[in-house]
């Protein structure tokens, strides 16, 4: 090989420094875009508490049916002992036993079960109030860190752009720098197109080992096993 396609070794060694040079900006710049997308964070769903009517609504009629069965238990009682003049013991005993009309404790029910509806609705609203409460002033703490979120990924998507732009015009930079080698060199092989390699043929030829570039690799890929 000539003295002057050796001085094109030498441009092609300083082609293949600037394409790696590109390759470990960009791949730098691909690890840096990995950590910041690990940055980009989740927004919280503010929690919200509904007052319910259908609790009270249940446990109302629950009120209702035990205290119909009470009552007309209880109505046995009174009634066995009132019109059949029975000790209270066995007045006890016998109604529990023996119901009178299902009816009376139904009516005698229906005040106990709507004082028991009031209450129970008093106190599940009292509750509800206060569980609204705790959620407002949550989901009021929530709303500021989704802000907070919502500034910190827009700094990380720009910043992401950023880095993406970047990357773009390395690349871009990187093709610049393949098509001058192929332009420099066409006769060389693209697959040693690398520092190591291009140094290895150059001293190969330079010091008469190898007489030819296809030479060379012949040396440079004993070299390698």
């Amino acid at each position: 090989m000539d003295r002057g396609e050796i001085e094109k070794l030498y441009k092609v060694r300083e082609l293949a420094g600037r394409k790696e040079g590109c390759e470990g900006r960009i791949g730098q710049l691909r690890e840096q875009l990995q950590e910041t997308q690990a940055l980009h964070m989740r927004q919280d769903e503010n929690g919200k508490t509904v007052i319910g009517g259908s609790r009270y609504i249940l446990i109302s009629v629950a009120v209702y049916i035990v205290s119909a069965l009470i009552l007309n238990k209880a109505a046995s009682v009174v009634i066995r002992m009132a019109l059949d003049g029975i000790p209270f013991g066995m007045a006890v005993e016998t109604a529990l036993s023996a119901d009178v009309n299902p009816l009376v404790g139904m009516v005698l029910a229906v005040p106990v079960a709507l004082a028991a509806a009031l209450a129970v609705k008093a106190a599940l609203r009292k509750g509800d109030k206060k569980r609204n409460s705790q959620n407002r002033e949550t989901n009021r703490i929530g709303e500021l860190e989704n802000q907070r979120i919502r500034q910190q990924n827009a700094a990380v998507e720009e910043q992401n752009r950023q880095i993406q732009e970047q990357i773009a015009g390395i690349e871009e930079e990187a093709e610049e720098v393949l098509k001058e080698f192929h332009t420099v060199a066409p006769w060389y092989p693209e697959a040693y197109f690398n520092v190591f390699a291009v140094d290895c043929m150059i001293r190969r030829l330079e010091s008469g080992e190898a007489e030819s570039l296809d030479q060379a690799i012949v040396h440079y890929e004993a070299g390698l096993r």
